[in-house]
Parts: C-alpha cells; sequence; structure tokens
C-alpha cells in the first residue's frame, strides 16, 4: 500500500501522544480513515529487556532494528494515512522513509516545559497514551486503569533525552525544509488545510 504519512517532530514529552489523538478526532470527524502508530511504545513492547533497557535509558537504537520495526508496522497497516508518533530520530531514519508522501509537523516545547511534564507525566500500560498524575484514577481510552510513570521520562534521563533531540534535530528540519514537507503546529495552532482537512 503507497501509505501517506504524517510524522510528528518533537522534544520527549513534547505532546506528540495528546497531538496526534487530536489529529485522529480530526480526520474521525471528515471520516477519513487514519492509523496512529506511537513507534516507542510499539519498540518497548516487542523488543528484548536489554534494548528496551537501551529506549528507557535514554539511548537511541541502531538503525536498522528500526528501519524493520518500521517495514513490518507499514506492512501490516491497512489504512492509507498513518500517524509515526516518534519516528524519525535521525536524518537516517528521515532518509529510509522518504519513500511514501510525507507530511512533517514540528511541535516545540522549552527544556523548562519539558521537565515540568516529566515530573507529571503517567502512562497507559496497555496503550501508551499518556496523562497527568492527577488522572491516575481515571479510566483509559483504551479501558484500562493501568498507569505507570515510565523510566525514560525520570527528570534526570528526560533531560538527556532532550539533548540529544536538539542534537540531531537540526538536520531532520532542514531535510523535510528542503523538500518543503515541513509545518509548525501546537496544540492551539492547527492548520488543518496544509494536510488536506
Amino acid at each position: 500500500m503507497n501509505h501517506k504519512i504524517i510524522v510528528l517532530i518533537a522534544p520527549p514529552l513534547g505532546g506528540k501522544n495528546t497531538f496526534a489523538r487530536l489529529l485522529c478526532k480530526k480526520y474521525d470527524e471528515r471520516l477519513l480513515p487514519i492509523s496512529r502508530i506511537d513507534f516507542g511504545f510499539y519498540l518497548r513492547k516487542r523488543l528484548s529487556e536489554s534494548k528496551s533497557a537501551q529506549i528507557n535509558s535514554g539511548n537511541l537504537l541502531p538503525n536498522q532494528i528500526i528501519f524493520n520495526a518500521v517495514d513490518k508496522l507499514l506492512k501490516n497497516t491497512k489504512v492509507g494515512t498513518v500517524i509515526l508518533d516518534g519516528y524519525p530520530r535521525s536524518l537516517e531514519q528521515a532518509y529510509y522513509l522518504n519513500r511514501y508522501t510525507i507530511h512533517a509537523i514540528q511541535l516545540d516545547i522549552s527544556l523548562t516545559e519539558m521537565e515540568q511534564r516529566a515530573e507529571n507525566r503517567i502512562t497507559c500500560v496497555t496503550c501508551g497514551n499518556t496523562t497527568v498524575k492527577a488522572n491516575i484514577n481515571q479510566i483509559c481510552e483504551c479501558g484500562s486503569m493501568q498507569w505507570i510513570i515510565r523510566p525514560d521520562d525520570k527528570l534526570e534521563i528526560a533531560r538527556k533525552r532532550y539533548l540529544a533531540y536538539q542534537s540531531y534535530l537540526p538536520n531532520i528540519l532542514n531535510f523535510y525544509k528542503s523538500q518543503d514537507k515541513l509545518v509548525n503546529m501546537s496544540h492551539d495552532n492547527c492548520n488543518w488545510e496544509v494536510l488536506g482537512l
């Protein structure tokens, strides 16, 4: 299938999960099919314990592991439009995905905002959705009530992830800008027309 892929480019705890759900809702309102893939959640669920530990410590996995996972995911996705939440994390990964029609959306937050979110975020064990600690007794939209604090959301590791993100961000942004595929958005400023909505 010739997928159209929407990649969300944002730092750790940058709101990708929330924005992806907002985007899915917008597609649903227009009766347009869309599939959302939380790439980090997918990897944590399916990789070996040692590889999951590598992610949880804030380190990136080798590209070949990532490429194999992307190929498998897209092969098994029957819907044409796909949101990839948490990919790409390197220029090589952006190149690898470029055989598809791409929209790249940049969401940005400061280090201070990220630190505040890291201290207040919980994640659904079942589906990977995130919310704030005040909602720990609430039911996730997937039906689960099991919430955790992810190891890589701990402040020290979250800072490490943020700094790593800032190091590879310029190359990814320039790559998508050069192809006129990049748009800046926020939860309060969504230019849906760019995506044909």
